[in-house]
């Protein structure tokens, strides 16, 4: 009876759950907190990521912006050089036309420092021509009185002979001589006469001494008296040739001075010339070229406005980028 009533009996209700402890509770609440600072990190993160790239931007612009400054800078300096080649044009043709006024001073300053030169040659190319005759007379003497004393030895007698009828002839002719007036036509002509026998006379003498002395005719006084004035006219021209190098150098420095002047002044007669020619084309290609520069620098401004307008909106879009950043 006591098995039937309890099958019969009602179940018995389910145990309620188990409600969860303090420490389930503050683990769940850890994880949520590091999840939603891992999500945090996360967006900041990123946010430094899109404010890199929005810096990037802001710098490409300033680089853009400093080139189009740097362009639009040469193109305005371009254009106020335009004329330079003009200029220069101009400066070249008064530089040229001065140096063709000066040329003619110059000039004659050159052939007179040419003319001086010269002066100084001159005299010692007399001097020397003087003194190579002076050697080749006195050579050909001395080689004639060698001849006439050549095998004089042995001769006495027979140039004893001579010379008794030369002096008995040159004896005549200044009798001839005394029978002229003195200064006139026909006593110089028979004092020439008289002249032209002394230096025969004079070889025979030394001849017919050498001959009586046994002594060489190489040796008398006479031919060493010749040898003196031929070494003395030798040593002279020695001497002389330095002075008339260095004169000849300076002649011919001078002349080489004159030529280039000349020279140049005939190439700057020329040079004018031709850029006077060239002037009208210098002009046009400088127009030209200052037009081009110009507009190509009216251009380079709205480049370079477009580009300062741009750099701006990038450095606001950054600094607002940055603003989000720091909100986070």
């Amino acid at each position: 009876a006591a098995l039937a009533a309890a099958q019969a009996a009602p179940p018995a209700p389910a145990a309620a759950p188990a409600s969860p402890t303090a420490d389930e509770v503050a683990k769940a609440k850890a994880a949520f907190d590091q999840a939603n600072a891992q999500i945090a990190a996360a967006n900041t993160e990123l946010g430094r990521w899109k404010l890199a790239q929005v810096f990037q931007t802001v710098h490409n612009s300033k680089r853009a912006v400093s080139e189009k400054q740097a362009q639009y800078d040469g193109l305005v300096q371009a254009a106020k050089d335009a004329f330079a080649p003009l200029e220069g044009a101009k400066a070249q043709i008064a530089a040229t036309e001065k140096a063709i006024t000066d040329a003619p001073a110059q000039l004659k300053e050159k052939e007179t420092l040419l003319a001086q030169a010269k002066a100084a040659v001159d005299p010692i190319n007399t001097a020397i021509t003087t003194a190579t005759a002076t050697i080749t007379e006195k050579e050909k003497a001395l080689a004639a009185m060698i001849e006439a004393g050549k095998n004089t030895a042995g001769k006495a007698d027979e140039l004893a002979k001579k010379l008794e009828a030369l002096n008995a002839e040159i004896a005549k002719r200044r009798a001839d001589r005394a029978t002229k007036t003195a200064g006139t036509p026909e006593y110089a002509a028979a004092d020439k006469l008289v002249q032209d026998m002394k230096p025969e006379i004079a070889q025979t003498e030394a001849a017919l001494a050498a001959a009586k002395a046994g002594t060489p005719v190489a040796d008398s006084p006479e031919i060493k008296a010749v040898m003196a004035e031929i070494a003395k006219a030798k040593d002279s021209i020695q001497g002389m040739q330095p002075n008339l190098k260095a004169a000849s150098m300076q002649m011919a420095a001078a002349e080489k001075a004159m030529n280039d002047t000349k020279a140049a002044a005939e190439q700057a007669a020329k040079q004018l010339a031709d850029l006077r020619a060239k002037l009208p084309e210098i002009t046009k290609t400088c127009e030209a070229a200052k037009a081009e520069s110009e507009r190509a620098a009216a251009a380079a401004e709205k480049e370079l406005a477009a580009a300062k307008a741009d750099a701006e909106k990038r450095r606001a879009d950054y600094d607002a980028a940055k603003a989000g950043i720091a909100k986070l």
